[in-house]
């Protein structure tokens, strides 16, 4: 009996896992980017935003053969169009420790000042994107850390 239970639970778990494609993207917005070429990206119209976030949008962009459609608001607008998921990305000199991170998604960070971790935002649930560009940031990194030494 309990060699049967014992293998009707795994049956279950295999079943259960082979039928989830994780991570996943809910609006497929990684799969959109890759199939139109094209990277919505939302910057801040009241504020410059950093030449950093500037720089590391078109190096993600490179790096997924995009072009960026570039849009320009606050960042609370910005940040309901991450939530309605008409923008694929925001940067908008973006803390880690934002209340929108319970709204959103944030990367990790990219770049550290004193105290403070700047992100990215991206749509929230779309964890496929979100590990695409966690991955990109890392890499960035690293080529950050190999070229000071």
């Amino acid at each position: 009996m309990v060699k049967w239970v014992n293998s009707l639970q795994t049956t279950c778990l295999v079943i259960a896992l082979s039928s989830c494609q994780f991570p996943d993207d809910p609006n497929r917005t990684l799969k959109t980017i890759q199939e139109t070429h094209r990277l919505k990206a939302g910057v801040c119209s009241n504020q410059a935003t950093p030449s950093e976030e500037t720089e590391l949008l078109l190096k993600l962009a490179r790096d997924l053969h995009a072009e960026i459609t570039w849009y320009s608001d606050n960042q609370e607008a910005l940040y309901r169009q991450l939530q309605h998921f008409k923008l694929d990305v925001a940067a908008c000199a973006i803390h880690q420790d934002s209340p929108w991170s319970k709204l959103l998604a944030f990367t990790v960070p990219y770049y550290k000042k004193e105290s403070t971790a700047y992100v990215l935002a991206v749509p929230p649930g779309e964890n496929a994107w979100l590990k695409a560009v966690n991955e990109f940031i890392h890499q960035q990194k690293e080529i950050q850390h190999a070229a000071r030494h």
